[in-house]
């Protein structure tokens, strides 16, 4: 294998690499692939590039921020409205955030709109409970006042019947 080959890995290594956060440096977590990277006279790897596989903190948290990067690009479907939200690099905070508060929002507003119908249905069947009941208790009073106006009735018959009698 020859240089020519090396520059033919680097590029598709470069192309394969997940995408980097806009504060993340320029240059990749494990810097540029040497070129003596494969060499056709030496089975081992150089000594430089060695040293460039070892991750240091920095490089770890370099190569974190790129995955996190890479799945925030991936489209993701909102269980809601079934729309595809998209997040790509080229989005600010603030505009991550503005579409956060976006969909409190419309959350809080689906609670509110469901909140208002439960309301709604309790009240029509407490109106319905109360015209029942207020049917109920009329027909309670005409039922206690036709007992008591046939017991008066009956009072004023035997008393109209003895003073009959008496006489």
């Amino acid at each position: 294998m020859d240089t020519i080959d090396a520059d033919i890995l680097a590029q598709f290594l470069r192309e394969c690499e997940p995408p980097t956060p806009p504060s993340a440096s320029s240059s990749s977590c494990l810097g540029p692939v040497p070129t003596n990277f494969i060499s056709s006279n030496s089975e081992e790897f150089p000594t430089s590039f060695g040293r460039a596989l070892q991750l240091e903190e920095d490089d770890k948290q370099a190569l974190l921020d790129a995955l996190d990067a890479y799945a925030t690009s991936v489209p993701s479907v909102s269980n809601d409205q079934n729309e595809i939200v998209i997040k790509t690099r080229s989005q600010t905070l603030e505009e991550i955030e503005a579409q956060k508060l976006a969909i409190q929002r419309a959350n809080a507003i689906k609670r509110r709109n469901r909140h208002r119908a439960r309301v709604k249905a309790e009240w029509q069947t407490l109106r319905l409970q109360c015209s029942e009941l207020n049917d109920q208790l009329t027909a309670l009073k005409r039922a206690r006042l036709s007992t008591s106006d046939d017991a008066t009735r009956l009072k004023w018959q035997a008393i109209v019947s003895k003073e009959l009698a008496k006489r």
